[in-house]
């Protein structure tokens, strides 16, 4: 797989369009995801997206495995793009996960929106880097080298503030179990 995608980069490097959307196609799902959960709006989570692309088309020619992996190249793109855009927002506000894509029974659907909306809450305690840590983490999986390359930390700074979030995220969770 890794080999694969190097070749597509060096096509897509060469401006060959269809390799560019080969990469399209293995990335987009998570960079989506990533900024959805950074966002929480679902236009404009598709808007970032499309310009995470775009971008990622336009500077390809400066990428380097020597610099991380490709990978680590998209979500940088797609965090600073975030950024820019809670700087022109400059109101933050988390709305309650949600994919209405996906359809399951009521009684379950109804379990999952609490377990999304538990989720949310707990999650909008935290900082907006650390939000990003525990998405590129535990919903991206991505090593703590990429989340280092991605938020421009060290490896060694990243295992230490994840933990640090996880020793929050369950204090956090306890509180909420003594308030129910």
């Amino acid at each position: 797989m890794e080999d694969d995608l190097s070749k597509l980069i060096v096509r897509a490097q060469r401006k060959d369009k269809d390799a560019f959307g080969q990469i399209y196609n293995l990335f987009l799902k998570r960079i989506y995801r990533f900024v959805y959960f950074s966002v929480h709006n679902h236009e404009q989570a598709e808007d970032i997206t499309q310009d995470t692309f775009l971008r990622a088309w336009r500077s390809l020619a400066s990428f380097s495995t020597s610099r991380g992996s490709f990978q680590a190249f998209l979500f940088a793109i797609a965090r600073n793009l975030v950024i820019d855009w809670y700087r022109k927002k400059k109101e933050i506000s988390l709305e309650a996960i949600t994919d209405p894509s996906y359809q399951e029974d009521t009684s379950e659907k109804i379990t999952q929106d609490e377990e999304k909306q538990q989720l949310n809450r707990v999650l909008s305690k935290l900082k907006f880097l650390e939000r990003q840590i525990v998405t590129l983490r535990y919903f991206e999986e991505l090593s703590f080298f990429e989340i280092g390359k991605v938020v421009h930390l060290s490896e060694g700074a990243v295992r230490v503030r994840l933990h640090r979030i996880l020793k929050q995220l369950k204090i956090y969770l306890k509180e909420q179990e003594n308030e129910t």
